[in-house]
């Protein structure tokens, strides 16, 4: 699982895309302040997750942040590479 935070924004967005040509989009979760925003998101297959950053009970959707970590920095020294 990769979790993309922030991803309604504009980085987020573009993260979201290049991971898609990467991984599949089930392997993806976005996190976001606002689903309604997400929708878009959510109909090319990402999971989209409420999270906030001042509520912490709210990042639950990390049930092991740091293999997600770690899958995230191989995508993205992968992304460097090329």
């Amino acid at each position: 699982m990769i979790v993309v935070t922030g991803a309604t924004g504009q980085l987020g967005r573009l993260v979201i895309a290049a991971l898609i040509k990467k991984v599949p989009a089930s392997g993806i979760v976005a996190a976001v302040r606002n689903v309604e925003k997400a929708k878009d998101i959510a109909a090319v297959g990402v999971q989209v997750r409420y999270a906030d950053y001042n509520q912490p009970p709210t990042w639950e959707i990390v049930e092991d942040l740091e293999a997600a970590l770690e899958q995230f920095r191989e995508i993205a020294t992968d992304l460097d590479t090329k």
